[in-house]
């Protein structure tokens, strides 16, 4: 192996979703650029919350040794791309959607506790080490790599840890016409998702927020995207032109990170394998850009009255973007503006969804068909406490999941009614009556996420008309 301490350390760039959608993508064409090394997908994302959780566990009583065991424990995905369950795409490349990134653990570990012998043990060098650790284990020359594309995916955490590690960070990220990225957001990456990470009986409790926690990435982060580049050097990518304009996007890219253009750049890939994108977004796996995306297709999914308000709050945004021609707040004067007050106010589309869903018998008997099954261990009771997002994803963090499993301590497996005793069989005729009351309560809750929602894009409003919003340049 080389002599690491001759390393150079090269750039660091954070790719964030923005307030918009098609990081993954974006990350795909820059696969097997030979001056570019990233870990495939966002298994790092929780990299700074783990490592704050660690140094508080022992006190600073650790060692690289003990790091490394964790680190691989806690993103074993890094090691073995099956294990994201399917999120990322990651377990379906390949011509034959069947193949993954398997990275030999021994090799990785070893490499990596090499990398780190002598130095200072620092957030900052483990990152550096990782991802060369993982470099080296891909067969990739690391003395060629000259800028490191961390997607760390939330842009607050760029503020909150990574800016602090690396002051001369670069950030890229992406940007998407607000009206066609309302429902997709929603149901794709908010409902889809509950879908496919969360229990039964939790999917249809937490209904009543999803939209709500859609909004606050397609309105609330821009607030975070003008403090940032305020302080640093950072470039947007249009979802959209990841499309017909991929050729001067990845020219633009090249320039700013410093790289060679290259024609790997035009792939969609990771591991050099061919990339399909991710199912839970209903748009068909498919070894290309999607043209749904540059389409207006919100007329089909939304209310006119939400695309009006989503032009009035980011109006600022949109022309700076060229997302025009706006098509309902097509002036900022102030009868539109009045008009945009009372538009915020009537409830959207997505909301009237989840309200028919919520109130629906029918819903009401299948939660508690669903709690029975839970129960009884038909289906599968995934442990909140195994896996990081269901503590760190910003969207779980107010939901607390793991208190509610407060049945654990009496059936540690699925299988509940093994071995039945009498405080399990307590336990059995409770859980059904205590989650129909967390299902009631939400309900009962709803009308707030629907305030919530309002109060938002009225501070965005607020904070556009009467305070200066400085958005990061587009890439070219």
């Amino acid at each position: 192996m080389d002599d690491n301490h001759e390393l150079q350390e090269p750039q660091m760039v954070a790719l964030v979703v923005g307030n918009a959608s098609g990081s993954k993508l974006f990350q795909a064409f820059l696969d097997g650029h030979n001056e570019v090394i990233s870990i495939p997908g966002y298994p790092l994302v929780y990299f700074y919350p783990h490592w704050n959780e660690w140094k508080n566990n022992f006190g600073g009583n650790w060692n690289w040794g003990i790091i490394v065991d964790l680190f691989i424990k806690k993103h074993s995905s890094i090691i073995d791309s099956r294990l994201l369950q399917g999120l990322n795409g990651l377990d379906t490349l390949g011509d034959s959607k069947d193949e993954f990134i398997l990275v030999d653990k021994v090799k990785f570990k070893s490499i990596l506790l090499e990398y780190l012998t002598k130095k200072e043990i620092s957030s900052r060098n483990f990152l550096f080490g990782v991802h060369y650790a993982y470099a080296i284990s891909r067969g990739i020359d690391y003395k060629k790599i000259k800028v490191i594309l961390y997607h760390i995916h939330l842009t607050e955490y760029v503020e909150k840890y990574l800016q602090p590690d690396f002051p001369d960070l670069k950030i890229l990220g992406m940007s998407r016409k607000p009206c066609n990225n309302i429902y997709g957001r929603f149901k794709g990456s908010m409902w889809n998702v509950d879908k496919s990470k969360l229990n039964l009986t939790d999917i249809m409790i937490y209904r009543s927020r999803t939209y709500y926690n859609s909004c606050r990435v397609i309105y609330g982060e821009i607030d975070k995207i003008t403090m940032l580049n305020k302080t640093l050097d950072y470039k947007i990518v249009r979802h959209e032109d990841l499309g017909g304009r991929i050729l001067k996007v990845m020219q633009g890219v090249s320039d700013f990170l410093g790289i060679k253009y290259q024609n790997t750049m035009l792939k969609m890939t990771f591991d050099n394998k061919k990339w399909w994108g991710v199912g839970v977004y209903e748009k068909g796996l498919k070894n290309k850009f999607n043209n749904e995306i540059s389409r207006d297709t919100w007329k089909e999914k939304i209310y006119n009255n939400d695309c009006r308000v989503a032009e009035g709050v980011l109006y600022d945004y949109i022309k700076h973007y060229n997302y025009l021609p706006l098509h309902l707040f097509k002036k900022d004067d102030p009868y539109n503006r009045l008009l945009l007050l009372l538009s915020i106010l009537a409830i959207s589309k997505p909301e009237v969804e989840i309200l028919k869903s919520i109130l629906s018998p029918e819903e009401h008997v299948n939660f508690i068909r669903n709690s029975y099954k839970e129960i009884i261990g038909d289906v599968e009771v995934k442990d909140y406490n195994k896996n990081s997002s269901y503590k760190y994803r910003w969207c779980y963090v107010d939901y607390h999941l793991a208190d509610h499993q407060w049945y654990k301590f009496y059936f540690p497996s699925n299988k509940f009614v093994k071995k039945i005793g009498k405080s399990k069989i307590v336990v059995i005729f409770l859980y059904i009556p205590i989650t129909y009351i967390r299902f009631i309560l939400s309900i009962l809750g709803f009308p707030l996420f629907i305030a919530y929602r309002q109060i938002l894009q009225y501070k965005l409003l607020y904070k556009r008309i009467f305070s200066s919003n400085t958005f990061p340049k587009n890439i070219f």
